[in-house]
């Protein structure tokens, strides 16, 4: 059996993509390929898993950046070398988007709206990300930071959890992958 570690919890993009790869792999070899998740700190729970597993070609880590690039910029010291782990492929790329679906934008339809809205209200919007230095959350400050807006982050583990706090209306905006939202209502 081989296993994929997947540093972030079920059903966002990062966990979507090594799940395809696992199933042709599955067919391809005749031998089961496993997803396990491993969530936390950023990916760094997962990234250290990988690092720490046994050497023998049977554990492979589906990285997206930030516990092998991001991160090492982030922590001062982190529970792995990010710099011994040998790239196979790269699975995909995928954009960033910055989803709402806050009552408080229901009159807002184009991102000119959305930033005027947001200067007028600094700090009101709570910006839901998969996790502190996360491309999620690495993405809402930087467009916070071009537009001169301010957000109020909330990190959760992951961006499935953050999409369905969006969904619910719980969180006025999430910036996220937009390969696993494609199936979420429109916001």
């Amino acid at each position: 059996t081989v296993k994929i570690i997947v540093p972030f919890p079920p059903g966002g993009t990062a966990d979507a993509m090594p799940r395809i790869v696992a199933d042709f792999l599955t067919r391809k070899w005749g031998h089961p390929v496993i997803i396990e998740n491993r969530a936390g700190a950023g990916g760094n729970v997962g990234g250290e898993a990988a690092y720490k597993s046994d050497p023998d070609g049977y554990t492979l880590f589906a990285a997206p950046p930030p516990p092998l690039v991001i991160n090492q910029n982030l922590y001062p010291k982190l529970p792995f070398d990010p710099l011994q782990f040998i790239p196979l492929a790269v699975m995909g790329k995928v954009p960033n988007a910055i989803l709402t679906n806050s009552p408080k934008l229901k009159d807002v339809k184009t991102v000119a709206e959305f930033v005027a809205y947001a200067k007028a209200h600094p700090g009101e919007l709570n910006s839901a990300t998969q996790g502190i230095g996360t491309t999620s959350h690495l993405t809402s400050e930087l467009f916070a930071q071009m537009a001169g807006v301010k957000f109020q982050h909330i990190h959760y583990r992951g961006s499935a959890p953050a999409v369905q706090d969006l969904v619910a209306g719980n969180v006025g905006l999430v910036s996220t992958a937009t390969g696993s939202r494609m199936a979420q209502p429109a916001t």
